[in-house]
This record gives C-alpha cells, sequence and structure tokens, in this order.
C-alpha cells in the first residue's frame, strides 16, 4: 500500500518555500512506524536534477534543497 504525504521544503540559502510531495510505501511486514521507500511525487516549483533523482535545485538561487 502507498500514500501521498505533502511537505514543505525551504531553499537553506534564499528560503524560499513551496510544496512537494512524496509517495511512500508501506509493505504488508513493515513496522507501522517504518516505510520502506519514499519517492519524489510532485517538485512543486522546485527543479529535479533529473528524473531518476530525488535532488532538488531552487528555482530562484541555484541551491541544493535537502
Amino acid at each position: 500500500m502507498a500514500y501521498l504525504k505533502p511537505a514543505t521544503l525551504t531553499c537553506p540559502q534564499c528560503d524560499f518555500r513551496s510544496e512537494v510531495s512524496w509517495v511512500i510505501g508501506v509493505g504488508p511486514n513493515s513496522a507501522p512506524d517504518k516505510a520502506p521507500y519514499r519517492k519524489l511525487h510532485k517538485t512543486g516549483a522546485f527543479l529535479r536534477a533529473s528524473e531518476k533523482s530525488d535532488t532538488l535545485t531552487c528555482p530562484k538561487c541555484g541551491g541544493t534543497v535537502p
């Protein structure tokens, strides 16, 4: 089973904020507080380094967003 989890990320260099969403996957044998995988679903206003990467770049200053 998987679900979406929205989060607001902030660029550490210029304080630009945008909402992103993650797909959180929970397997049948997973502990309730542990998720076996987390995948970026929507990047909001941030730019993605590549389709397979979860590294985001700020559109205003070009900094890496953790």
